[in-house]
């Protein structure tokens, strides 16, 4: 489509150090959705929020901030309360039944055999055409996990109407909390009249999931803070809006979809001869530590002459990194 001749065409900072070409259309690096792709051990306050951001909160109007506000306090309380009790749910449990051998077999593969953690993505289910287009290409579309959580999965958290741009608020502010998520559930008109509403006009209340991993980053106070790359990035786009020439819309909000290699670990320990005891060939700091179980083996007077394993792993290890994040 021809670009309108009354708009100013899309200037990008390219002299600016801190811009790079993907923030044309991308908020988020290659390495950092990696980052956030991976299983995650420390249960934190994210930096963006999962569901699309609202409009700024200043702009909303002293009505609508009075019940965003209120709907907030009953949040943190209901988040307090579950960060105490046992039986809060996990982000697996809040997932649709069907998903949830998928999502702990996604753990498994990328845990390298630990244990305790927990990922905000699935792979995508169904017959859709992208999930199919990138299975013929041997890669996996991972979608949000709070996309896919069951109906009964969300639970009552105000008993009043909250208007639909404070709504948008709330959301992203709630889905900041890993694995909590809120929706917006319309009642019918029985409902409304048992409730007190006499109007005509659509009355919608909030319902809210609450994960366990959610109430441990409440507890531990831990916040995952943006990256450098990201704060440039959301403060050229502000500039280029304030211009008049945002170019292409981009999301401030953790990726919606990944798409990558699966990691097949018995694969890649075929491929680096089985076991993790060479790992510390990947770190140089410990090359020089002694490693060895006992002190009755020889040294070896020719070191040259014995085949070293690094590239070996080097490959193995590039193959993987490569294949796991795919930001085209």
């Amino acid at each position: 489509m021809p670009r309108n001749k009354d708009r100013p065409a899309v200037v990008y900072p390219t002299g600016d150090p801190e811009w790079k070409n993907y923030m044309k259309m991308s908020f988020f690096a290659g390495a950092e959705m990696y980052d956030v792709h991976c299983v995650q051990y420390i249960a934190k306050k994210l930096a963006w929020p999962m569901a699309p951001a609202g409009p700024d909160r200043s702009k909303l109007s002293k009505g609508a901030l009075k019940s965003l506000q209120d709907a907030e306090a009953l949040f943190v309380s209901k988040l307090s309360e579950a960060s105490d009790d046992p039986s809060t749910p996990t982000i697996e449990d809040l997932l649709k039944p069907e998903l949830r051998a998928d999502y702990v077999k996604n753990l498994e593969m990328d845990s390298f055999g630990n244990v305790g953690g927990f990922s905000l993505y699935v792979k995508a289910p169904g017959e859709r055409f992208e999930v199919k287009h990138y299975q013929r290409q041997g890669k996996q579309l991972d979608e949000l996990v709070v996309k896919h959580y069951a109906d009964e999965s969300f639970k009552p958290l105000i008993d009043f109407h909250l208007p639909e741009t404070a709504g948008k608020v709330l959301a992203a502010e709630i889905s900041k909390w890993p694995g909590c998520y809120a929706k917006r559930v319309f009642l019918s008109d029985e409902e409304k009249l048992k409730h007190g509403f006499k109007c005509k006009a659509p009355v919608a209340f909030t319902h809210v999931a609450i994960s366990k991993e959610g109430g441990k980053a409440f507890k531990s106070g831990e916040v995952m803070e943006p990256t450098k790359a990201q704060l440039a990035c959301k403060r050229f786009y502000d500039e280029r809006c304030a211009a008049g020439t945002p170019g292409f819309r981009i999301a401030f909000r953790i990726p919606d979809g990944i798409v990558h290699k699966p990691f097949n670990i018995e694969e890649y320990l075929r491929e680096r001869g089985g076991g993790y005891e060479d790992d510390f060939a990947d770190f140089p700091d410990l090359a020089d530590e002694d490693t060895s179980s006992s002190g009755d083996e020889p040294e070896n007077e020719n070191p040259e002459a014995v085949p070293s394993k690094k590239p070996k792993l080097e490959k193995a290890a590039r193959t993987r990194n490569e294949g796991r994040v795919d930001t085209e």
